[in-house]
């Protein structure tokens, strides 16, 4: 076996731009698309060597700085026994209609064009519970998806859920976000809604996306 070249994966990248339509292409094998103040993601991520990929969607939220897109909220196509499916380029360029149509069966939300606020909580808190590892982007994401469409009994609730979590983690994982009261005091800090509408922007300008058409969030 090989690793892809440059003309499969542009290849790879533009049909499944393509199958799905709203995305547009980011860098190969990466789709974008933005929601309001989040991006989602298709990310077509490199395994074996590069030999072969899997399809994962993702979100990324623009509320709070990152330094790079991150793969918040992973749902990988999944095969028959549960564990990602890798995909090479003959077996894309022969099962490719199957292929799109198990990962919608699976990730509907990939698909939609325009997503609405509770489709997104229930991601967020879906990824928060089945997480193997400490999810703390995730439940920022959360909250400050709800303060965004100013659902403020949600976002004192999820807070103060999310905080009693925070403080069975071991004091290792917390210790860079001042534990679970420092997340706490953090999050009331970029809560303010004009400071969330400039971060989107400055994100926006920084991963030089301002051109990206809005798919818009609707705050249901």
């Amino acid at each position: 076996m090989k690793k892809m070249t440059a003309t499969e994966k542009k290849a790879i990248t533009q049909d499944w731009k393509e199958a799905i339509g709203a995305y547009e292409i980011y860098k190969p094998l990466h789709l974008l698309k933005r929601n309001g103040p989040l991006l989602t993601g298709i990310y077509l991520q490199p395994v074996y060597g590069e030999e072969h990929y899997v399809p994962v969607f993702h979100t990324h939220s623009l509320m709070t700085p990152f330094p790079v897109v991150s793969l918040a909220t992973p749902s990988p196509l999944l095969n028959g026994k549960g564990v990602d499916e890798s995909i090479s380029p003959s077996r894309h360029s022969t099962k490719f209609d199957e292929l799109v149509e198990r990962f919608e069966l699976q990730c509907p939300t990939a698909f939609l064009n325009t997503l609405t606020c509770s489709t997104l909580d229930t991601l967020y808190q879906d990824a928060v519970a089945s997480a193997h590892n400490f999810p703390i982007q995730a439940m920022t994401d959360n909250v400050l998806l709800l303060a965004w469409c100013k659902k403020e009994a949600r976002v004192a609730e999820r807070i103060a859920y999310y905080k009693l979590i925070l403080q069975g983690w071991p004091e290792g994982v917390t210790q860079h976000v001042g534990g679970a009261t420092g997340w706490e005091r953090e999050i009331k800090m970029l809560l303010e809604p004009q400071r969330l509408v400039e971060s989107v922007t400055q994100e926006l300008k920084k991963f030089k996306l301002s051109h990206f058409p809005d798919h818009s969030l609707a705050c249901d």
